[in-house]
C-alpha cells in the first residue's frame, strides 16, 4: 500500500502564502481519492527570548482554544 509522509518547516514571514500552497498542491490531491484517508499534523513552536506579554499569551491561548488545538501549553 503506497504512503505518503512529508514535512515542511514554514517561517512565519511567508506561513499564510504557502500553507494555502500547501493545501492545494499537496493536501488536495490525495484528498481527492475518496477512499484514502488522510491526517494532516500542524505544530507550531514559538520561542521569546526577550519573554512575552501576558496579554499576548492570553490572546494565544484563546485563539488556540477557539480553533481547537489539541496541545496548547507554555513553558
Amino acid at each position: 500500500m503506497p504512503e505518503f509522509y512529508g514535512s515542511a518547516e514554514i517561517t512565519r514571514a511567508t506561513a499564510k502564502v504557502r500553507l494555502v500552497q500547501i493545501a492545494e498542491e499537496i493536501i488536495a490531491l490525495p484528498g481527492s481519492d475518496p477512499i484514502a484517508s488522510m491526517k494532516v499534523p500542524f505544530e507550531i513552536e514559538a520561542e521569546f527570548p526577550s519573554g512575552v506579554s501576558d496579554q499576548v499569551k492570553r490572546a494565544v491561548s484563546e485563539n488556540a482554544n477557539v480553533l481547537n488545538f489539541k496541545r496548547k501549553t507554555w513553558e
